[in-house]
């Protein structure tokens, strides 16, 4: 691949492309649950970092939970009560 030098190739593309969110089946998709995941934005990263804390039923201590910002506490709050 070339795109680490930025200069993809159609092949390269390709290949990128076949690996996105909506061309894989769930089973595939599934596999990749626990590799790194790329985000945009780090609110993308904080929403997610408060959704996998929030599945594993723990508590979180104040420390964790104030480094990632204050809407943390609101969405683990409704977490607990969606369940």
């Amino acid at each position: 691949m070339n795109v680490r030098d930025a200069i993809p190739t159609i092949d390269d593309w390709k290949l990128l492309m076949s690996h996105t969110n909506a061309s894989l089946n769930s089973s595939k998709k599934e596999s990749f649950n626990n590799a790194t995941h790329l985000f945009a934005t780090n609110a993308d990263v904080n929403d997610t970092n408060i959704h996998s804390l929030a599945s594993l039923h723990y508590h979180i201590t104040c420390s964790i939970v104030a480094a990632l910002s204050r809407k943390c506490y609101r969405d683990v709050d409704d977490e607990k009560n969606a369940r």
